[in-house]
């Protein structure tokens, strides 16, 4: 086989795995093995393209099955996967578009908060794969602080941690009221253990000023010092 041919081959390869559409041509360039037509060994080789995609990451989103189900999530995943094939060798990172998938999903226009749900569980097992950052104790002064490489936020216009909490069976359902409006949640990873916070407005408030720049500024952290000490002992800010 030329270099061009077999270029030839693998691409109309990747387009049946992704797509599943017949391709006589590439079917005509196999050699029959046994009883087993060249199209159906084609077929075997997508399905196990999904399914090993797919099985990466299944599991990693019990709250949003909590509310569509494990049937949904399996074939949203499994949509997810060809449409968006991964785009590098390691899948360590592999779902992180998961959220903006589900985001153009219909079933956004009947549940509009279960994007963030996704985000919330992305950054669970996110902080699960990474290793933890090792911080000082205690900062020289409050404006010397910088957001934790420790922590993953979701900034949702929903209350999430009550959503993500009934779905996961800490609270009732009728607990949860969307026009409590919007809550920033905050996964930490400390000690190997990941916990769930959501932060007050004035805490939120402040965390988004120093988000803009990563640091606190001397002008910003005298005015907020009871904001900021609580993020700093919530180990959401650390010491630069």
């Amino acid at each position: 086989m030329e270099w061009h041919d077999f270029h030839k081959f693998q691409s109309d390869f990747k387009d049946l795995i992704l797509s599943g559409k017949p391709n006589q041509r590439l079917i005509d360039g196999l050699e029959a093995v046994g009883d087993v037509p060249a199209g159906n060994r084609l077929n075997i080789h997508r399905n196990n393209y999904r399914e090993s995609l797919s099985s990466n990451l299944s599991g990693h989103f019990p709250a949003l099955a909590a509310y569509v189900g494990d049937e949904f999530v399996s074939g949203a995943i499994k949509e997810f996967c060809t449409v968006n094939p991964p785009v590098s060798a390691s899948l360590a990172s592999y779902g992180a578009d998961f959220a903006g998938f589900i985001d153009s999903h219909a079933v956004s226009d009947k549940l509009p908060y279960i994007s963030d749900i996704v985000r919330l569980e992305w950054a669970m097992h996110e902080l699960q794969t990474v290793p933890e950052v090792a911080y000082q104790t205690e900062p020289q002064a409050m404006q010397n602080c910088t957001v934790s490489d420790n922590i993953r936020v979701i900034d949702s216009d929903f209350p999430l941690m009550s959503i993500w909490s009934a779905a996961m069976g800490h609270i009732p359902a009728e607990a949860v009221h969307l026009e409590q409006g919007g809550q920033m949640v905050v996964a930490l990873l400390h000690d190997a253990e990941i916990s769930l916070m959501a932060l007050d407005d004035s805490e939120a408030e402040f965390f988004r000023s120093v988000q803009q720049d990563r640091n606190t500024d001397s002008e910003a952290a005298p005015h907020n010092v009871d904001a900021a000490q609580k993020l700093f002992y919530k180990r959401i800010l650390v010491p630069v």
